[in-house]
């Protein structure tokens, strides 16, 4: 994995399989109730985190079958997540969704 990129705090666990408080203290209980469906915890997180210039077509691929895509979608452009693919979109395709005079698109 790069430096700098983010490891999925839920990979290789479910909601209810992580130590007590740990959603909390994320700032990630309230609204991820999608979490425990979602098929990247079943996957290797580098295949959602490709570097500059690697394709992101393996996470695509995953996150077309996953039931939690719609959630996980909305969970990354509700919090501007500035990397990686999510609900199978990546940082760019998201950015692009954003309206064009929000901050968080890079247009003051």
């Amino acid at each position: 994995m790069s430096v700098g990129r983010r490891m999925s705090p839920w990979v290789g666990h479910s909601d209810r399989e992580l130590p007590g408080g740990l959603w909390a203290a994320l700032g990630l209980a309230e609204g991820w109730d999608w979490v425990g469906d979602a098929l990247c915890a079943q996957t290797d997180p580098e295949v959602f985190y490709p570097d500059k210039g690697e394709s992101n077509a393996a996470a695509k691929r995953v996150c077309m079958v996953c039931p939690a895509r719609v959630a996980c979608l909305e969970a990354a452009l509700a919090r501007n997540e500035p990397f990686g693919v999510w609900g199978g979109m990546s940082e760019v395709e998201r950015r692009q969704l954003r309206p064009v005079n929000s901050p968080a698109r890079g247009v003051a």
